[in-house]
């Protein structure tokens, strides 16, 4: 849908994410974060948490207001969470972070505890270990743009994807779902085989039922180095980039929100479906 490349003064919104390793929270951390993600946020969820298959996606938004504070840390503690991991959601929001990515694979930052895969025990941070000094891991940027800019079709795929039990899915999107849309990781913009042409990816993931407007906001991501897509409902849609309307089905042309419907696109005839 989108004609040509983006153009190289696109103006993107992006949000900050700090990616760390799992073995900075502790056991029944993870145990309540990976529970919590088994039912719709409630009362008793003090803050957005979104397991995936080797970790969580957790918001930092419980300290954007400092006079709430006090309550919401209250409600962490009530939920069973420990004082490790408040320290350590508020030292991401500190460096500027409005998610907290814990994954197994995650790199171990060297200013904050760890805790002992098998046993649990509480490790000093490796500076203090080693006497060393260095840096802190630093955020980094992630795509947050609303789920206006995809698809309906490409919702059913995505969801599709997420609930898939298997690891070995052919569809080389990583997704993890929540209550108000996705995170995508963008290296699905350079398939199994290394980094590949705009038009090799859009040919690969539209075969899968996926759209070419997808794809684009996942190549766009790719060459902006940036490693992660939040597609959020209530994120800004961007005058620059079609949208979608899921209820009707049609598409308008980007900045043409309520114009005329652009036609639908010709349906690809190597397009696989993952069975849900």
């Amino acid at each position: 849908m989108i004609a040509g490349n983006l153009p190289k003064d696109f103006d993107m919104t992006t949000m900050k994410n700090l990616q760390i390793s799992l073995t900075h929270v502790t056991h029944e951390d993870r145990k309540i974060l990976m529970d919590w993600n088994e039912h719709d946020r409630g009362p008793n969820q003090p803050m957005q948490s979104t397991r995936y298959r080797s970790g969580a996606h957790v918001s930092t938004e419980p300290f954007n207001y400092p006079d709430e504070r006090p309550t919401r840390i209250h409600s962490m503690i009530e939920a069973g969470l420990s004082d490790d991991f408040v320290n350590l959601l508020q030292a991401a929001h500190e460096r500027g972070a409005q998610v907290l990515t814990l994954d197994d694979c995650g790199l171990i930052d060297p200013t904050l505890p760890t805790f002992a895969r098998t046993t649990g025990e509480r490790m000093m941070p490796l500076n203090v270990q080693l006497g060393r000094n260095d840096p802190i891991r630093e955020p980094v940027d992630m795509l947050d743009i609303s789920t206006a800019h995809v698809t309906s079709d490409d919702n059913d795929v995505l969801s599709a994807v997420n609930n898939m039990d298997e690891v070995g899915s052919e569809i080389p999107v990583q997704v993890e779902s929540y209550e108000w849309g996705y995170y995508v990781h963008s290296s699905a913009a350079d398939l199994v085989h290394g980094r590949e042409t705009d038009e090799k990816v859009i040919e690969h993931l539209t075969g899968f039922g996926l759209s070419e407007d997808f794809a684009r906001v996942l190549i766009l991501a790719r060459n902006e180095r940036i490693p992660m897509v939040r597609f959020d409902a209530d994120a800004d849609t961007d005058d620059r980039l079609p949208t979608h309307d899921w209820q009707t089905g049609e598409s308008y042309a980007p900045g043409d929100h309520e114009g005329t419907p652009l036609p639908p696109p010709a349906p690809a005839s190597t397009a696989v479906r993952p069975a849900i």
